[in-house]
């Protein structure tokens, strides 16, 4: 029998997967983000303080400009850019997450999504009031009231992501749904008390812009071209009308479609009808060439079955969710993080900023979470969910207690002209997030060995 032709090339195990094989498997292990998160923070304390660490300012305030025509003319320093265009990116990633968690997450079930909320919303509040005990109205750091009301996501998941599967699937939702009801309550201080000079033109453009956007949405558009790039658009109509950028990407991300085109068991029926025909195919009676080109037509029939089951909101929050965790935080936690020790004039120890931070974080944020959590469980609201004890309770509400990346951005806008304070709060964020992650941590190792010690006993029983 002559030898088949051969088609194209196959290589089954090329070289370049030697070289990427363990990146990727690097980047796939849990909690990935979170540990370069705090090596980024490291790296900017670090650089800020060393002998030459002059470079650190220098390098972060180059002015990049960028013009279009002759309307469109920004000049601002690289960290700037930073700030407001690459955080618009991790804002969008937040809205995104918030919309899936409405329609399919933790917040989707009624009970579930007003316990996420309350408590959510005590542990903004309470770290708020326990900050303005300490800061009076008219004292020099009041103006940093917001800074211990915000959560790092990302930092409390991979905590808890340090304990794999010892940890109930409920916590780990109920945390990511406080969490983002945080976020929210954040952006919405940016949004309200953080705003500029407003200018009504802009904003009335930029409403007639996410009017557009919308219309997009109930045309049944799912292409993400019609979405991002009027979305860049939107940012420099919010920007320009006094209202904060970063704002754009919870607009946006609210607006992406989120339906699928056809339902589950029209999928099943695609899937199973292909993936038959494929396995129908008898490659030793037939041409190579033939057997490629009907395996390859029912690839594509495959192909299409797996775009129209998957929304858009899904397919963008896949694409950039690794982005924004990977790239977008870390060069924001180094960018922000650049504390000059030996340029301090002041003892942050003596400052009323400094210790509102601290117990707004230690302490506001778990007492207001577990206040509103025995309230909500006497009204069975809240249902200790099973394999759960009050110690896992405990150590997700300090968890809240991590500020870092929010922290610091709203601590960035409430002392943008303030160096010294900046410089305090960014210490007291680290100090307290620090002493609430441990403690949320240490809570958290004494679940998981109460649990086992159960189940054990249950065994021998």
């Amino acid at each position: 029998m002559s030898e088949k032709k051969k088609i194209f090339r196959t290589i089954k195990d090329p070289p370049i997967i030697k070289v990427i094989s363990p990146l990727q498997r690097f980047i796939e292990q849990e909690a990935i983000g979170s540990k370069i998160l705090l090596a980024c923070i490291l790296i900017g304390i670090i650089w800020s303080n060393i002998p030459w660490g002059e470079t650190y300012n220098k390098f972060w305030n180059v002015t990049i400009s960028i013009s279009l025509g002759d309307n469109i003319d920004l000049t601002q320093p690289l960290i700037w850019w930073i700030n407001n265009g690459l955080m618009t990116i991790f804002f969008f990633v937040i809205g995104l997450e918030l919309k899936r968690e409405i329609l399919i997450g933790g917040l989707n079930d009624k009970k579930d999504a007003i316990f996420s909320i309350i408590t959510g919303l005590s542990g903004m509040i309470f770290p708020v009031i326990f900050f303005m005990s300490i800061n009076y109205p008219k004292s020099e750091g009041f103006n940093g009231w917001s800074i211990p009301m915000a959560t790092d996501i990302a930092i409390a998941i991979g905590v808890l992501s340090l304990f794999s599967y010892n940890i109930p699937r409920r916590i780990k939702l109920i945390l990511t749904s406080m969490t983002i009801i945080d976020d929210v309550g954040a952006i919405l201080v940016i949004a309200i008390l953080h705003s500029e000079t407003f200018d009504w033109r802009f904003f009335l453009g930029s409403i007639a812009l996410i009017g557009i956007l919308i219309l997009f949405n109930r045309l049944g558009i799912r292409n993400l071209l019609f979405y991002i790039i009027p979305g860049l658009f939107l940012w420099f109509l919010v920007l320009n009308s006094g209202i904060h950028a970063t704002i754009t990407g919870v607009i946006l991300a609210a607006i992406i479609p989120a339906s699928k085109r056809i339902d589950l068991s029209d999928f099943y029926d695609i899937s199973k009808k292909s993936l038959n025909d494929i396995s129908e195919i008898e490659l030793k009676g037939e041409d190579e060439v033939s057997c490629y080109n009907r395996v390859i037509s029912q690839v594509h029939a495959l192909e299409k079955g797996f775009h129209n089951i998957r929304t858009p909101l899904d397919i963008i929050e896949h694409r950039i969710i690794g982005i924004s965790a990977l790239l977008i935080v870390p060069i924001f936690a180094i960018a922000n993080s650049g504390i000059n020790f030996f340029e301090m004039s002041v003892n942050p120890f003596t400052s009323r900023l400094f210790w509102g931070i601290i117990i707004g974080l230690v302490l506001g944020k778990p007492i207001g979470i577990l206040t509103s959590t025995v309230i909500l469980k006497k009204v069975k609201i809240f249902n200790m969910p099973a394999n759960t004890t009050w110690y896992h309770v405990f150590g997700m509400a300090f968890l809240m207690g991590i500020g870092f990346t929010m922290a610091s951005f709203l601590a960035g806008l409430s002392f943008l002209n303030d160096s010294e304070l900046l410089s305090i709060s960014k210490i007291a964020i680290l100090l307290g997030s620090s002493i609430s992650g441990l403690i949320g941590f240490i809570l958290l190792k004494i679940s998981v060995k109460k649990s086992i010690t159960t189940q054990e006993n249950k065994l021998e029983g």
